[in-house]
């Protein structure tokens, strides 16, 4: 289930199954690149029955495919493109700002997809990803987990919290959402409310977390022993996590982020492990150079074990205080639970034929590093000033120019940056 041999492409886990269509898509991320994102409809539009060699035909498609996508991201974090693309202007219809309340974050990575039948002869199909990947560029190691299912008449209980989660998101929305993003919201958590999911081989139970929502929060509960990935992570947050914990086994992060981890934090921990450095960059042998990008640990597993079972839980949630302890943070977690000798236990999902084969042991620097606190304070004052932007409301009117039949631009609103 953590062979890193086995690799998912997006567009692959968004595919339609065999003689089903894209009926209706909704998704959530924390950061979101709009060339990203473009490739989804540009997928979904060049997997119909329109000439591909058309322009119009396809440009048609483009726009009825983002008629039924929506995709909630934390306000202030859409990335500027580097270049300009005509097909931007369709994306403004289907990208919702959304700011959940105190001083969290909105963090979920999921999408529901519902698939109706070309013949019209079966039920319509449900497919949940949750994701710990955002919708950008970024190459880092990600999990991703595809759930399945026909959406029936009875009420599915174990659903309800993913329903809740769904169901609110356009009341977290900075900006009022239209009548057919309401409606969908309020379509897409019944369906998920009615949607039997197909559990994958050796899972016998499935459950949802999501976090931030009224106060609620997660944690592994009393377990025999613990496996942690998580490539951020607080003191306080993974005491907690082992506190319940008779043996934990593993922890698995970054290396800076160990570097920053007090010593009696690691300690607890039989292993602390990185990710090999070979499978952080990609070596260009044509060019006979080595790239520079670097497809750092971004996955967040907790992998519990009590007993004969074994409880795994992935999604966005991070080992910080911000996402386990402040409950401000807004996130989506799933636990898969089943026998060990089914669905496995730490050793198998984290040894040779797991994770094992692409990480080393954490080795402390010699000396520890130094802080630059000069680029602290700076990362600090750009978020700060990312957020006062984000909260100015600034908005564009397009006027038109009588004198020379030429259109003008202009910002609306202002915006007061603190001082250096």
């Amino acid at each position: 289930m953590l062979d890193p041999n086995q690799r998912s492409l997006y567009t692959t886990l968004l595919t339609p199954p065999p003689g089903y269509v894209l009926d209706d898509a909704l998704g959530t991320t924390y950061s979101l690149d709009p060339s990203t994102l473009l490739t989804i409809p540009v997928h979904f539009a060049l997997m119909g029955d329109e000439n591909k060699e058309d322009g119009i035909a396809v440009f048609e498609a483009l726009r009825r495919v983002l008629g039924r996508l929506t995709l909630y991201v934390q306000r202030g974090q859409i990335q500027a493109p580097e270049q300009g693309n005509e097909l931007y202007g369709l994306l403004s219809r289907c990208m919702v700002e959304v700011d959940p309340p105190g001083n969290g974050v909105f963090h979920p990575k999921f999408w529901v997809l519902r698939f109706r039948s070309l013949a019209g002869d079966e039920p319509p199909r449900l497919r949940l990803l949750v994701l710990s990947r955002n919708v950008t560029g970024d190459r880092s190691w990600d999990l991703s987990l595809q759930l399945e299912g026909e959406i029936g008449e009875e009420r599915v209980s174990t659903n309800k919290p993913l329903a809740q989660l769904i169901r609110r998101l356009p009341k977290l929305a900075c900006q009022a959402p239209t009548k057919s993003q309401e409606k969908q919201a309020k379509a897409m958590a019944r369906d998920v409310s009615h949607c039997e999911f197909e559990l994958p081989e050796g899972v016998k139970k499935l459950s949802f977390q999501p976090l931030g929502l009224d106060g609620t929060r997660w944690g592994p509960g009393r377990c025999d022993r613990l496996a942690v990935i998580s490539p951020f992570c607080s003191d306080e947050a993974l005491g907690e996590l082992v506190a319940d914990c008779s043996e934990p086994v593993a922890l698995i992060s970054r290396p800076d982020t160990f570097n920053e981890l007090g010593g009696e934090t690691r300690a607890p921990f039989s292993s602390c492990r990185i990710l090999h450095e070979a499978a952080e960059s990609e070596d260009n042998e044509e060019d006979e150079v080595i790239s520079q990008d670097r497809f750092g640990l971004h996955a967040k597993v907790y992998i519990a074990e009590k007993g004969v079972r074994t409880r795994l839980t992935m999604g966005s949630a991070n080992a910080t205080n911000a996402a386990l302890r402040a409950v401000h943070n807004i996130e989506l977690l799933v636990t898969l639970e089943g026998l060990q000798r089914k669905l496995g236990n730490i050793e198998s999902l984290l040894g040779d034929d797991g994770m094992g084969g692409v990480l080393v042991d954490y080795l402390p620097p010699d000396t520890p590093p130094e802080i630059d606190e000069v680029a602290a304070a700076a990362r600090q004052r750009l978020e700060e000033a990312r957020k006062t932007v984000g909260e100015a409301g600034l908005s564009v009117v397009c006027e038109a120019r009588e004198e020379d039949d030429r259109w003008r631009l202009v910002l609306q609103g202002g915006v007061s940056l603190p001082e250096s």
